[in-house]
């Protein structure tokens, strides 16, 4: 199975938590990557870094964590081996699971298998499920074949008209707007290429910021952290950890943001 992080409940497996980049954070804030339902706890506890096949655990507390047979000193740092527990209190445990290489992939790519409950379907040799001859497609689907074929002939008369009428069509903005869920991939990309941890943790951090201010939107709040990535992006774009179509995403999401915003204190 791909690398993930078992919140435990005594023996039993309570929450998983599958590792997509570089560096995972771990706390009881709800943005976190591994989010702990814990009052107890900071919002950010540590961070798991993935690095040349291992996992490094960085404590962000002033708090002495158990970790297998060992400590984990405060603000210190030491190894994270897959099955070793990570006692956080006294109700709360983490483990590290992983195979392979251990490489954080998120969740497993499996389309599985369909299953059929053997009625009237035909199977061919090679296990594909076919239609008997006597059933015909559902009226449904004749209907989306005929709205098909209206769109094909609409779209021959739209050419017509264009090259032998001379009817010129209004211009159509073709320009694809990038998703969240892009920029975020890519900076992930990005930190797991990099060797640097000065640099993973920069590209956590606007990773971290883009998440927040998200947030904040969605929840109808003002926000600083899109000031907060303007800044950044002149550091980014110096030492080279994003590229510059990459950097020019992020400034459009910024951009757009603070127009449709009023930045206030958090």
């Amino acid at each position: 199975m791909p690398a993930a992080v078992l919140l435990l409940d005594g023996s039993k497996v309570r929450s998983q938590f599958w590792l997509e980049s570089a560096v995972s954070r771990i706390g009881s804030h709800i943005d976190a990557d591994v989010s702990i339902p814990n009052s107890e706890l900071e919002d950010l506890v540590a961070l798991l870094e993935y690095s040349n096949g291992t996992y490094q655990l960085h404590n962000q507390t002033k708090r002495t964590f158990r970790l297998g047979n060992s400590t984990l000193g405060p603000r210190s740092s030491a190894r994270w081996s897959p099955e070793v527990q990570l006692s956080l209190s006294e109700d709360t445990a983490l483990k590290l699971v992983a195979e392979d290489d251990n490489r954080p992939n998120g969740p497993p790519q499996n389309p599985g298998v369909e299953e059929y409950d053997g009625g009237d379907d035909l199977v061919d040799g090679d296990g594909k499920r076919r239609l008997p001859e006597d059933e015909t497609p559902s009226k449904s689907v004749q209907l989306v074949q005929l709205a098909v074929i209206g769109l094909c002939l609409a779209g021959i008369a739209g050419i017509v008209a264009v090259k032998f009428l001379g009817i010129e069509l209004p211009a159509q903005d073709t320009a694809r707007k990038v998703t969240i869920t892009e920029i975020m991939s890519s900076i992930d990309t990005q930190a797991q290429r990099e060797t640097s941890s000065e640099s993973v943790l920069m590209l956590t951090r606007l990773k971290e910021l883009i998440r927040l201010g998200e947030l904040k939107r969605n929840q109808g709040v003002g926000s600083t952290h899109y000031p907060q990535i303007q800044k950044m992006l002149p550091i980014l774009r110096d030492k080279k950890l994003l590229t510059d179509d990459e950097i020019g995403n992020v400034e459009q999401l910024v951009s757009s943001r603070l127009k449709s915003s009023t930045p206030t204190k958090d």
